[in-house]
């Protein structure tokens, strides 16, 4: 923290040692910028008036996954069966399964200025300097003579040289590349939240709302950001809360006795106990609701955004929260909003709520393309709550949010697309339907019993009601001799039609729309196993499309991700977490774009179907091996990752040492003794129980391959 900011405690009176942290003074706004302000709050309500159906079907689609199907509140009398919530597991685990591989790779580039890239033309040069090197060393006067050939050592050194050039470049960038994928890895490995958990959050939303977002972001040293899932663990937040409190006691905003008071004192205290103080820096992943992402009108498709001309986060912060993010006491001055049942920031406060100060404070992030801007706004608030400035992390594509959507249709009017609960809602509805009819049937075809009207008294109605197993009933009702069915009638009720309940086009249904079969739920009909297999393939052909698009969405965010590392991070934070080894060259925004990438490797996000690897590499692996110059230990090390093994190889190589197999084939040392020299034995050696030494040579011209039979006895 800088000087002004530090805080100190003696004896519980906790004060700032210079200044006021936080502006609580009324803000003296300009016309022309508190004009501004009210344009952009009136752009994002008016932006969410466009989009609120939208969001309404969002929340409905929420409700309806987390089980009100029948009604807002959850009736344990109403039959349920939550198909949907079983196709968000298996749509979840099947798409998502571990944290991707971000593979870093060097662009294309024509890195060769003289050498045209073949082999030949590279030893056809070599072979033209060495002779000119010799000629000139042996003969230097001859070689005055043919300037021919003085001339083709020139033109051999030349491409040498740029053979020579380009390589070392390309090592240099591989080497970089390498770099680049360790500090992914690690920022990946360092998000609070932890990355799988947030990435599953994130496809689950994507099917129960139709769309999801991914914020990139970076934090620096001490900086405080709304953002609450996105942050590295570190002391920032709690560092920001204890300036808040001290602010507070030293503006005469909260009393020293006070609760808020002993607060600071405890937490000072405690920091003052922890050993080391860590304040980190590095990438974000925010995972925003599909609800608080609020698009210009103008957009034409949620993916890149394309057609809008502004894009607004919105945020439901407490006053203290306002405090401690943008060191702004809002105090009055601001639409007070509140939690409802129907989502985050769905109903707005009275104006009588707002002028006592009651409510949480509405904040809008604003990434305006046309200006370059990002503007900070509280909806009522009259000024910015933060200067207008650049986007925190410069991207090529301006936007730091990465869209994830799976059913995205052509519409004109209509920008987000249907969810998988939304295109599974009536035929889940349908089969709750279904099964609260015939659990219906089911309780009015009870057994009941039908008297004639005042034939019984109480008394018997009771003991008929409420009898024993194997009691004997004495009615008053029944005469002697007469017949228990002259007086009591069973009442048969209309029989169960299993048709009229039938469920089974309800699965077809689900099948056709979002490619779920029956099975996949549980159960089976009477559909035979080809039926099954072809709606399997049909359904993993449509999960694969998928599975690309979260692939292309991963790439993009690993591929802005590679850039925002390379301009914000420095080499020695960079060699501190990737060793001394790592490369890290100062380049330009323009040379960071031309020459490396990061990108996601296709399917490794999910679930690996290892069967149909291992076959296809054992039905490879006869012909590699067969490859002159193979490299063995590429080979084997790309068994081992098919067999998903942690085996390291960096001990199981010496340099120079033969395979085991050709070390068994190797001659070995005789003894002297043919009975137990195996190079006097022949191909197949001493039989077990059979004779040595000559007669076991006998056989030496025999197929090593050819079993020899017994012969049968005469």
């Amino acid at each position: 923290m800088d000087d002004e900011n530090e805080i100190n405690c003696n004896d519980g009176d906790c004060a700032p040692t210079q200044g006021h942290i936080i502006n609580r003074d009324t803000p003296d706004v300009p016309d022309a910028r508190k004009k501004l302000v009210k344009k952009w709050n009136d752009r994002v309500i008016a932006a969410k008036e466009r989009w609120k159906d939208d969001f309404d079907r969002m929340r409905e689609d929420q409700d309806l996954a987390y089980g009100y199907q029948w009604s807002k509140s959850l009736d344990p009398e109403q039959y349920q069966a939550n198909l949907i919530q079983r196709h968000i597991q298996q749509r979840v685990a099947a798409l998502y399964a571990k944290n991707p591989k971000a593979v870093a790779r060097r662009k294309e580039r024509l890195d060769f200025t003289q050498w045209d890239g073949h082999p030949g033309s590279l030893a056809a040069a070599n072979q033209a300097g060495q002779m000119a090197l010799a000629t000139a060393t042996q003969q230097p006067m001859a070689m005055l003579a043919q300037p021919q050939m003085m001339q083709q050592g020139l033109q051999a050194a030349g491409v040498l040289m740029d053979v020579q050039q380009g390589v070392a470049r390309r090592q240099m960038l591989d080497k970089l590349s390498k770099t680049l994928e360790l500090i992914y890895a690690y920022y990946i490995d360092e998000q609070t939240v932890p990355f799988k958990a947030s990435m599953k959050q994130l496809v689950r939303r994507a099917v129960t709302c139709g769309v999801a977002y991914v914020k990139l972001d970076f934090q620096r040293i001490m900086e405080q950001t709304p953002e609450v899932s996105a942050k590295i663990a570190d002391l920032s937040e709690r560092l920001s809360t204890m300036e808040r409190l001290a602010a507070d006691i030293a503006d005469d905003e909260v009393r020293t006795d006070s609760a808020e008071a002993e607060q600071l004192k405890l937490a000072i205290t405690a920091l003052a106990a922890e050993p080391q103080v860590i304040i980190r820096e590095g990438l974000l992943f925010d995972f925003p609701a599909s609800t608080a992402i609020i698009p210009d009108p103008k957009t034409k498709r949620l993916s890149g955004f394309v057609g809008g001309d502004w894009v607004a986060e919105e945020y439901l912060l407490s006053v203290d929260d306002v405090k401690e993010i943008f060191r702004i006491d809002v105090g009055k001055d601001y639409t007070g909003y509140q939690c409802s049942t129907e989502g985050s920031a769905a109903m707005r406060r009275s104006d009588e709520d707002t002028k006592s100060g009651k409510g949480d404070v509405c904040v809008w992030q604003i990434h305006s393309r046309k200006d370059g801007l990002v503007y900070w706004v509280a909806d009522g608030y009259p000024d910015f709550l933060r200067e207008p400035t650049n986007p925190n992390v410069k991207l090529e594509r301006f936007w730091p949010y990465f869209v994830l959507t799976f059913n995205e249709v052509e519409h004109e009017t209509k920008l987000f697309p249907p969810s998988d609960v939304t295109i599974l809602r009536p035929m889940q509805r349908e089969y709750n339907r279904a099964r609260e009819g015939i659990r219906e049937h089911r309780i009015a075809n009870r057994p009941a019993t039908a008297v004639a009207a005042n034939a019984l008294s109480e008394e018997d109605v009771a003991k008929l009601q409420s009898h024993p197993a194997n009691a004997v009933l004495e009615l008053q009702a029944l005469l002697p001799g007469q017949k228990v069915d002259d007086l009591l009638q069973p009442l048969k009720g209309p029989p169960i039609d299993p048709n009229v309940y039938e469920v089974k086009f309800i699965f077809e249904d689900i099948l056709k729309t979002v490619g779920a079969q029956e099975a996949n739920f549980g159960g089976t009909a009477s559909a035979t196993a080809t039926e099954s297999s072809i709606a399997e393939g049909s359904r993993m052909s449509a999960m694969a499309s998928a599975v690309d698009e979260l692939d292309d969405m991963l790439s993009e965010i690993a591929k802005a991700s590679g850039q925002v590392l390379l301009m914000e991070v420095s080499e020695d934070t960079v060699k501190q977490i990737v060793g001394p080894g790592a490369v890290w060259p100062q380049l330009t925004r323009e040379e960071i774009i031309s020459d490396v990438y990061l990108e996601i490797e296709a399917g490794s996000s999910g679930r690996p179907n290892k069967a149909a690897e291992l076959q296809n590499f054992q039905m490879m692996a006869p012909y590699l091996m067969q490859l002159p110059n193979l490299n063995p230990e590429w080979l084997l090390r790309e068994m081992v990752k098919r067999l998903d093994d942690k085996l390291d190889l960096s001990d199981a190589y010496s340099e120079g040492m033969p395979s085991i197999m050709a070390q068994n084939s190797q001659k070995q040392v005789g003894t002297g003794d043919p009975t137990t020299d195996p190079n006097q034995q022949g191909p197949q050696g001493v039989q077990s129980g059979g004779p040595s030494g000559p007669k076991a040579q006998e056989g030496s011209n025999r197929d090593p391959n050819v079993v020899p039979m017994p012969q049968r006895p005469i």
